[in-house]
């Protein structure tokens, strides 16, 4: 004959499943006609959005990881010495010293006179609006 104790715990046991058993039956009976599809769906996505944000927060301290790691090590770029004989200093020297065509003067010229004239505007300006304080 088992003893009270081990009596009193199946009876609890068989309460517990009793109960469980209830409550699918009730769960059941008020599902009936509910959408189910689309909560699964409406679940679904819910958890495809939190994977990609999860996703996205990794890759964004990886990457700050990384940027970290780099920033912490100095990489000067070391400038190359020019030498006098050099091909492109030649070839500046020619250009600069090449007699200007009338066309590069007759555009030298607009340029200067264009600036000039924007200048003039500026200080008008300028003046304009001294003379309104006054």
């Amino acid at each position: 004959m088992p003893s009270k104790n081990k009596l009193l715990k199946q009876k609890e046991k068989d309460e517990q499943k009793e109960k469980v058993e209830q409550e699918n039956v009730l769960n059941e009976y008020w599902n009936e006609g509910t959408n189910k599809r689309g909560e699964k769906k409406a679940q679904l996505e819910y958890e495809k959005q939190m994977e990609k944000m999860q996703k996205q927060k990794e890759k964004k301290e990886l990457e700050e990881a990384d940027n970290a790691q780099f920033q912490n090590t100095n990489n000067k770029v070391k400038k190359t010495k020019k030498k006098k004989g050099d091909d492109l200093d030649m070839l500046n020297e020619a250009l600069k010293s090449a007699p200007k065509t009338k066309a590069q003067k007759d555009f030298e010229k607009k340029q200067q006179d264009f600036e000039n004239k924007q200048l003039e505007m500026e200080n008008d300006c300028k003046n304009k609006k001294k003379n309104k304080k006054n």
